[in-house]
C-alpha cells in the first residue's frame, strides 16, 4: 500500500478487488478489527505522513507538487483541509514552520 500512496486510485475496494481477492466488506471488518481505525483513516494518515516528509526535505516544493505526490491528484484544496485536520496547520504554515527551524 505504501508504495502506491502517490495513485489517486488506492482504496479499499482497489485493493480487495486486484490485489487481496476478497470483498470490500470483509476487508474493512478486518481492517478495522487489526488496526482499530478505518481504512480511509489510515491512508490519509500515511498520505499525511508522507507529505510532512516530503516538505521537511523539500521546503520549497509547492502545495500542488506534494498533494499529487502523495495521492491527492489536482485536489490541493482537499489536501490542505486534510492536511491541516491531521496536523493543525495548513501546508503553508508548515512549510513556513519547517523552513524557519531548518540549519542554515
Amino acid at each position: 500500500m505504501e508504495a502506491h500512496l502517490d495513485c489517486e486510485t488506492l482504496s479499499l475496494k482497489w485493493l480487495a478487488e486486484n490485489y487481496l481477492f476478497v470483498s470490500v466488506g470483509y476487508l474493512s471488518k478486518q481492517f478495522v478489527k487489526e488496526d482499530g481505525i478505518r481504512f480511509s483513516d489510515y491512508l490519509n494518515k500515511k498520505r499525511m505522513e508522507q507529505a510532512i516528509r516530503l516538505m521537511v526535505y523539500y521546503h520549497n516544493d509547492n502545495i500542488k507538487t506534494i498533494a499529487r505526490s502523495v495521492g491527492f491528484g489536482n485536489n490541493p484544496q482537499y489536501f490542505s483541509q486534510v492536511f491541516k485536520k491531521y496536523t493543525g496547520y495548513t501546508p503553508t504554515e508548515y512549510i513556513e514552520k519547517v523552513g524557519a527551524s531548518a540549519p542554515s
